[in-house]
């Protein structure tokens, strides 16, 4: 986003009175340097916003990543209109220390718990994922020289690499804080890389290696390759035609028992997105309320129900030579084929939206229907188009909005008359 670019601002939410204060960089540092201190201001080197989470009228979450002494750190915050105080004194019970930082803070004037990782408001586990532990040793059966975190969702899950002695990933461990979703992922990579195994010409699946009911935690192997939201020209271009013929081969297999139906992208979710879109910015209400009352209109059936991914996005295809490995399944469902190609779509349209490439996303565009339609035919072009103008809606509109990303905020207008372009079959982008 140009440095020029306005992001409007957000409409006041009085049930998240320190949102904008929790979202300002130099701010948050000054203030956790006191907060989390045992004795004095702690000298924080450097300050990072990492993943936020703003849901409208209720709260919002950040994780603030911090450099001190030269080691890294990360906090976790969340938002308790008036009962942040109980919060605080419940999260104290059981808290497990953090070196100089305190493991729980609290911000009367904001309503605001702190939690110094390893602590987390509903992760338990989280400990089992730190370099010293032999947790993941233990449930491989092998040594893990050690972890680094690769991804970390308060109150959700987190991620890490298990390296080997050279300091490569062999595997990734990742835990939950729900039971059932642990359950759920380790169900979906095992039903899906079973239907696929690990000699598929265009596509590969992460094989499960452990699971751990206690600790929540699912272990999958590292599959290699390039990630492909990194590659750049013609490249990438390639890469889009694996992507398509990889995805086409996961919506081949047989439909697998016991998965979830696949609702993000139903015509349901359409209004309730719509709206949230239009507390946070009144200035496109009418316009996100708008798009919605024509996806309602114009919803129809999207065929028989195939193994979709569920979170099908470039950074979770990994190019492997001539095939794509695609990772993270823990949102795989059933549903129409056009929800996940759709999902595709929709990141490529909103990246030419807010880079202003369009040339070059149509390019991407056509490379990957071009590798979907040589392994699958592909979805009927009127329920592709809409699950293309339901996910510019319910993923990447709303997304800008409860994740607080400032490109799609600043052209979140655009976004939604693009969303109904495509949907009115007059856009090519």
């Amino acid at each position: 986003m140009s440095a020029t670019t306005t992001v409007p601002a957000l409409a006041p939410d009085r049930a998240v009175p320190g949102r904008d204060l929790l979202l300002d960089d130099a701010a948050m540092a000054e203030r956790l340097s006191r907060l989390l201190s045992f004795d004095g201001p702690l000298p924080i080197d450097g300050y990072g916003r990492g993943r936020v989470k703003y849901k409208v009228g209720e709260s919002l979450r950040v994780v603030h990543e911090l450099e001190i002494g030269g080691a890294p750190w990360l906090v976790a915050s969340r938002t308790f209109a008036g009962r942040s105080q109980d919060v605080y004194e419940r999260a104290l019970h059981g808290a497990t220390e953090a070196g100089p930082l305190r493991a729980v803070a609290h911000d009367p004037e904001l309503e605001a718990v702190f939690w110094t990782f390893p602590n987390d408001r509903k992760i338990g586990s989280l400990g089992a994922l730190a370099p010293e532990t032999d947790t993941v040793s233990r449930l491989l059966g092998r040594p893990v020289a050690r972890t680094t975190l690769a991804a970390y969702a308060p109150e959700k899950s987190a991620t890490a690499a298990c390296l080997d002695g050279t300091g490569t990933p062999f595997a990734y461990a990742k835990v939950f804080a729900s039971a059932e979703e642990a359950a759920a992922s380790r169900h979906a990579h095992d039903a899906l890389y079973q239907q696929i195994g690990a000699n598929h010409s265009a596509l590969r699946l992460p094989a499960v290696l452990a699971f751990s009911p206690e600790e929540r935690m699912l272990v999958v192997e590292a599959v290699s390759g390039r990630r492909i939201d990194t590659l750049f020209g013609p490249d990438l271009v390639q890469a889009m035609r694996r992507f398509g013929c990889a995805l086409a081969s996961l919506h081949s297999v047989p439909v697998t028992e016991g998965m979830p139906a696949f609702e993000r992208l139903d015509p349901a979710q359409q209004a309730p997105a719509a709206e949230i879109i239009g507390r946070a910015r009144p200035d496109v209400a009418v316009a996100a309320a708008r798009l919605a009352g024509d996806l309602a209109d114009e919803a129809r059936g999207g065929g028989a129900p195939v193994c979709l991914h569920g979170d099908v996005h470039l950074k979770n295809g990994l190019l492997d030579g001539r095939r794509v490995a695609l990772i993270d399944l823990d949102q795989a469902g059933l549903g129409p084929a056009a929800a996940d190609v759709g999902s595709v779509l929709a990141g490529l349209r909103y990246r030419a939206v807010v880079t202003d490439e369009r040339a070059r996303g149509e390019k991407l565009r056509a490379a990957l229907l071009e590798g979907y339609a040589s392994l699958r035919e592909l979805p009927d072009p009127e329920v592709l188009r809409w699950h293309v103008a339901a996910a510019l809606l319910t993923e990447r509109a709303l997304r800008a909005v409860n994740r607080i990303r400032p490109a799609g905020l600043a052209h979140l207008g655009a976004i939604l008359n693009d969303a109904r372009a495509v949907l009115r079959g007059e856009a090519s982008r």
